[in-house]
């Protein structure tokens, strides 16, 4: 690597493909006033994109805690309608249950009446 002080110093400021004859870099340095404005403006451009996005920030914000507490409430409903639905079921198998068992609770009720009625009355007929 050269370390010998250049005696231009706009030649410091060369790009890579710049050919050695270039006047770009002193062209770029007259410049730099401009590019600073220029660069001054670009930054204050970002600054206002930045400040709307952080206000597009804020109101998504707003509105996914709203979809959040909506989606909560939805989640309530479902409980409460599984809550419906197993309630329901439960109910249909305790109908099952006695329909089947009436009529057994039938015959027995009646043969228990027959029994009762013989110790009663001493005959099977009545």
């Amino acid at each position: 690597m050269d370390r010998t002080k250049t005696p231009d110093p706009r030649f410091v400021k060369r790009r890579h493909n710049d050919a050695p004859d270039s006047q770009a870099s002193a062209h770029r340095r007259r410049t730099d006033e401009d590019a600073v404005l220029h660069l001054h403006g670009r930054v204050s451009d970002c600054e206002s994109s930045i400040e709307k996005l952080l206000v597009s920030h804020r109101d998504m914000a707003e509105n996914m805690a709203s979809l959040n507490l909506n989606l909560g409430r939805v989640a309530d409903v479902l409980e409460a309608l599984g809550n419906l639905k197993g309630f329901w079921l439960t109910f249909k198998l305790m109908s099952a249950v006695a329909k089947a068992t009436m009529p057994l609770l039938a015959l027995a009720g009646a043969l228990l009446a027959a029994v009762w009625l013989f110790v009663k009355t001493g005959q099977w007929r009545g």
